[in-house]
């Protein structure tokens, strides 16, 4: 197995115990409301109907967004078959797909929107899934990608003092010292470094939003959502 392998694997492993653990103790992510508003507000202004991927889907906690938003149908998609067994009872329709090395299995502009929230920094072999999305979409749909912001300004001070940004993958697969390194994550970028890549893989990004937990930097990060604590992306398929 080549190295690269080796660690596309060795990633999709760390994630399914990860997300296993997740369900088990049943941890919400404190951005997660705001989240969950920033896609209702996306997602309810398009047109009532429209058929959606939840690439990541995880246990299927965005269905009940998608349906109130006006989503007609939802297919997710994940690696972790416990969280799929989950998503099911929550009616999504939902199928088993490993980003780092699998064909999506779904036809070819078959979406109208595709989401793909907290999922990039899972991954190693990012452009595969990347490329994937933008095949799954139709030519003038949309993709949602929601991804932790490097540069935000908490992990602006975090650095000045000397410590780990949140959600860095460190420097180690299996060990870490501090607390803000996720063993979890194979990615950590800026927007501009995000909005490069999709830009490489086949999209025109066509808005930025900042999502953060706080009302003081959710103000703020209106004007420069660079600054907040996790980037969304809009994006068409060129």
């Amino acid at each position: 197995m080549s190295q690269e392998k080796e660690r596309s694997e060795s990633m999709r492993r760390e994630n399914v115990a990860i997300g296993s653990q997740v369900i088990r103790s049943s941890v919400a992510s404190p951005l997660e409301g705001s989240k969950r508003k920033a896609l209702f507000d996306i997602l309810s202004s398009l047109p009532n109907g429209s058929r959606l991927a939840d690439v990541g889907c995880f246990d299927g906690r965005f269905m009940d967004v998608y349906l109130s938003a006006g989503v007609s149908e939802v297919d997710g998609f994940d690696v972790n078959a416990d969280a799929i067994a989950l998503a099911r009872t929550r009616g999504m329709n939902a199928t088993r797909w490993d980003f780092e090395s699998e064909t999506a299995p779904a036809l070819d502009a078959a979406y109208d929107v595709v989401v793909c929230a907290d999922v990039l920094e899972h991954i190693y072999n990012s452009e595969n899934l990347l490329r994937e999305c933008h095949r799954i979409v139709r030519s003038s749909g949309r993709c949602i990608f929601i991804t932790p912001n490097l540069a935000s300004l908490w992990n602006r001070l975090i650095v000045l003092s000397g410590r780990m940004p949140l959600d860095h993958p460190g420097v180690s697969i299996h060990v870490k010292t501090e607390p803000g390194v996720n063993l979890g994550h194979a990615r950590a970028g800026t927007a501009r470094e995000w909005a490069g890549l999709l830009t490489r893989t086949g999209f025109r990004v066509e808005r930025t939003e900042g999502i953060s937990k706080s009302a003081a930097v959710r103000a703020l990060t209106g004007l420069r959502p660079t600054l907040a604590s996790a980037i969304l992306f809009v994006a068409l398929k060129r």
